[in-house]
């Protein structure tokens, strides 16, 4: 953890040094400022954690200062320290935004403790706005998410009707070619035109299938298949060994691990997806670069986030990876509605209909597409398919040190977070029980209590807001009069500070934000067991 930083402002020497070296003893790096005018030099110079100022001195005093510090560095604790104090000067200095006030002569105890309570009031208050920062930016990709489904559901519809419209109009076209073309001697000059009309025909036919996937989907047979069988055998068509021609300056790796469930979908529309994936990542790199394809099974957390598929479980995951360029932000909002601008360098190009292709088929497949864009680096392209073999073993990795076998209360009045966080700590190892209120969690430290020490709880994961009188801090306490020093962790998605703070008398040191999250439940548990 860095050294907090305190600033100490007074025009007596001697009152400085004591408080300087009182903090240097507690761990604290400080500087020392004899006026107001060189505090304000020391703060562009050194940036600091807390000012600590006398409240009385010559030209400008304390609450000149601290008014000055708090309109450039809103973001400092200032303690207001003086020999002249007053109820009222008190009341005043923290209206005008002292963190603290202190009355001369303070021991040393004293001035450290409410030195190291501020300090982790600022903690506290820094680590609740960037929570609620982290939630508002979810809620507003969640949002972002929910606009994009919108947009495919209503070009869905557009593409549905437009592929039946053309596939009228040129029925002729498709109708009437063969014929002209066998009418037509060999070397008559219009063949060539009949084999532009033939090819255009092909792209038509294209076209109108992608838009009706796009639609409504395909309504092709669905089977089990064996995803590594299609990769290996479309890299090795000669569909792939023209794409190869066409980017020479390409360089082309795969990696396909053996013994994959299986998966429900139908091989044409895979091959298909594979493809657009490939072309698009080709169009990207026209300079040249790296096109890394892989196949693993991996298990996949719930997220409802998600804009197709939420829901946890065995996926077989394929990767298509390039070393494009960079990608704007508007770019990759719109990546898979169809005809979208695609700026690579100079170039702006169409990305056609591919990507919503693409988009419709993960779909179909109950599956979901996650693109992962890295600055100046490129681009990953991962499907994610529903495994069939529900009782495919994935090895955790144990690497990450979360993981235990101790036994865990999780206490929350929502089903979907509890049971969120009872799956997250299983995979993780541990034994789980749950409660749904505080009454219900006193109750399982009763029963361990009769059971003689058979039974015993390690850890409680505690939501603070449990919806009535009987919240967290007070099932908390009940907990500790049944068994005094009981480890705990706090969860909510949203909470008051006071109540926090409370929380924190009691012992309580952890705070988790819902909702929850694999490594950082999985952190904060194996953390608090360990600790002494």
């Amino acid at each position: 953890m860095t050294t907090e930083r305190i600033l100490i402002v007074d025009d007596d020497e001697m009152v400085r040094s004591g408080l300087a070296l009182d903090l240097e003893d507690e761990g604290y790096e400080v500087f020392s400022a004899a006026s107001a005018e060189e505090a304000l030099e020391a703060l562009e110079r050194e940036p600091v954690h807390l000012v600590l100022s006398d409240l009385v001195m010559a030209e400008m005093d304390g609450m000149d200062l601290m008014r000055r510090v708090r309109k450039r560095m809103p973001d400092i604790a200032f303690v207001i320290i003086t020999g002249h104090g007053t109820v009222g000067r008190a009341l005043e200095a923290v209206r005008c935004g002292a963190n603290d006030f202190l009355q001369k002569p303070a021991d040393s105890d004293t001035i450290r403790e409410r030195v190291r309570s501020v300090l982790d009031d600022l903690r506290l208050r820094r680590t609740l706005q960037a929570d609620r920062r982290k939630e508002q930016e979810r809620r507003d990709e969640r949002q972002k998410r929910w606009m994009r489904e919108q947009r495919m559901i209503s070009l869905g519809r557009l593409a549905d009707g437009v592929s039946e419209y053309l596939a009228t109009v040129l029925e002729p076209m498709f109708r009437c070619h063969e014929e002209v073309v066998q009418t037509l001697p060999d070397d008559h000059p219009a063949q060539a035109h009949a084999d532009d009309l033939e090819y255009a025909a092909r792209k038509a036919q294209a076209l109108i299938q992608d838009l009706h996937t796009i639609g409504h989907g395909s309504h092709l047979r669905v089977e089990e298949l064996q995803l590594e069988d299609i990769i290996n055998e479309y890299f090795q068509s000669d569909e792939m060994e023209r794409l190869k021609r066409l980017a020479p300056q390409v360089r082309f790796s795969y990696q396909v691990d053996e013994g994959l469930p299986l998966v429900n979908g139908s091989s044409t529309q895979i091959k298909a997806v594979i493809k657009n994936l490939v072309v698009h990542a080709l169009e990207g790199m026209p300079d040249g670069g790296t096109l890394s394809v892989s196949l693993h099974a991996d298990r996949v957390q719930a997220d409802p986030d998600r804009a197709i598929n939420g829901e946890a479980g065995v996926y077989v995951l394929l990767n298509i990876e390039d070393t494009g360029g960079d990608a704007p932000a508007e770019e990759l909002e719109r990546v898979y509605e169809p005809f979208q601008a695609r700026r690579v360098g100079d170039r702006v190009s169409s990305t056609g209909l591919s990507l919503g292709v693409v988009y419709r088929v993960m779909q179909e497949h109950g599956g979901f597409v996650d693109i992962r864009h890295r600055p100046g680096q490129g681009t990953t392209y991962t499907l994610c398919f529903p495994a069939v073999a529900a009782e495919l073993e994935i090895v955790e990795d144990e690497g990450d040190g979360f993981s235990g076998h101790e036994t865990i209360l999780v206490v929350d009045d929502s089903r979907k977070h509890r049971d969120q966080a009872a799956e997250l700590l299983q995979e993780l190892g541990y034994q789980v029980v749950t409660a749904e209120d505080g009454r219900g969690a006193v109750q399982q430290f009763l029963k361990a209590r009769k059971s003689g020490g058979r039974r015993t709880i390690d850890l409680v994961v505690l939501d603070l807001v449990l919806g009535d009188a009987f919240d967290g801090l007070e099932t908390y306490k009940k907990i500790l009069e049944i068994q005094p020093g009981q480890k705990a962790i706090l969860a909510s998605g949203f909470a008051e500070y006071s109540r926090i703070i409370e929380a924190r008398k009691l012992g309580l040191s952890r705070y988790l934000q819902k909702p929850y999250c694999r490594d950082a439940l999985g952190q904060a548990v194996r953390a608090e067991l360990d600790k002494e």
